[in-house]
């Protein structure tokens, strides 16, 4: 008991405080503002996102607005919470791996952020960064802007322990899940995160988002073809995503020709190659439509490398009964999702094998 106590003070000890912290990165969707009105008056500080992210949001949330109507909708939310005198403070996206990071594309990001709050009225002290991706020039920018805090809503982990886990391989989210179901004394998942960790040392796979990058590509060769790996690639039909994400310096046809030069030589040695397809961070806001022309796109993309993909996995695993008829129709026989549980034997349904990823690896893992 005692043991236990003390081990639960000390995880305490890094991991910030977030109850009263809220992540408002989807307030443009109307049904998401529904449901974020219900918080107001509870003593929540707002992080909210501006027009510097508004591609972030278009293409992670799957909105069918202009930037300009972007901007007026979020106008009115904000002044409705200034009306209940909520706290609002800055939420940023800057990409998704620190090492993409730039600062002249930082530089523009916050000006454009704080310049929207402070024409509101609002003069943010505090804000949080999307995906917590930032670097000393973000420290140095953020400062410059009068923003003197920067809260970690993720589970921190201290820098020793995060040396020992680049040197063992360990992913940041496989050691961010052992907190969590340590503090929630869920002592079962954790027994299931350590046997699928060595599980996931044999089935190797790799979705490959930000491959067009050379700065990435020379570390994969070196360190994943060759090494039986599953590759399951992003296409052209996730371009915004890819340029939002990893500050891609290079327009849709380039990106196009980048990717189907490595897929070439991917194909010559020999390399298990599948489609990803990234459609939307949350499951409530799939559509038909969006489905159907990313797949298509995808598709008419990967079978012009002379690629015949039988697997498929969507991006952030949100997918619906919708997206498994369309792959159905492509002549997709698998479709991989992610389970904790390592112990899950595959399942067949409407005509799809269904199995169960435990450990993956993102191409940017290995920069």
């Amino acid at each position: 008991m005692v043991l236990k106590k003390i081990t639960f003070w000390l995880l305490n000890k890094f991991i910030r405080e977030k109850e009263n912290n809220l992540n408002a990165e989807a307030i443009i969707r109307d049904e998401e503002w529904e449901n974020l009105k219900n918080l107001v008056g509870k003593g929540f500080t707002w992080f909210i996102i501006t027009p510097a992210n508004y591609e972030y949001c278009k293409y992670v949330f799957n909105l069918k607005i202009d930037k300009k109507e972007f901007v007026e909708i979020l106008k009115s939310r904000i002044n409705y919470l200034k009306k209940y005198n909520e706290k609002i403070n800055l939420a940023i996206h800057l990409g998704k791996v620190k090492f993409f990071l730039d600062k002249n594309f930082q530089e523009e990001r916050f000006k454009e952020a704080i310049k929207f709050l402070n024409f509101l009225g609002i003069k943010p002290k505090a804000f949080i960064v999307i995906d917590n991706v930032f670097n000393s020039d973000t420290m140095s920018i953020a400062k410059k802007y009068g923003l003197e805090n920067l809260l970690d809503l993720d589970l921190y982990i201290i820098n020793p322990l995060l040396r020992l886990i680049n040197f063992l391989r360990l992913k940041k989210t496989f050691i961010h899940n052992i907190y969590k179901n340590l503090e929630m004394k869920y002592f079962k998942n954790i027994f299931y995160l350590f046997i699928a960790e060595l599980k996931g040392a044999r089935v190797k796979t790799l979705h490959a988002e930000a491959i067009v990058r050379n700065d990435l590509w020379e570390n994969l060769k070196k360190n994943v073809v060759g090494k039986n790996f599953t590759w399951y690639l992003i296409t052209p039909t996730n371009f915004d995503y890819c340029k939002t994400y990893f500050n891609l310096q290079m327009d849709k046809k380039e990106f196009s020709n980048v990717l189907t030069e490595r897929i070439k030589f991917l194909k010559e040695k020999g390399e298990n190659i599948h489609l990803h397809i990234h459609f939307t961070k949350r499951k409530e806001f799939l559509d038909r439509e969006f489905q159907e022309e990313k797949f298509k796109e995808a598709i008419e993309f990967i079978h012009s490398c002379n690629i015949r993909p039988t697997k498929f996995v969507a991006g952030w695993w949100v997918y619906n009964n919708y997206t498994i008829k369309l792959a159905k129709n492509y002549g997709f026989s698998e479709i991989s999702e992610y389970s904790i549980n390592p112990f899950l034997k595959i399942k067949t349904y409407n005509g799809i094998c269904f199995s169960f990823i435990h450990k993956y690896w993102h191409d940017f893992d290995f920069i």
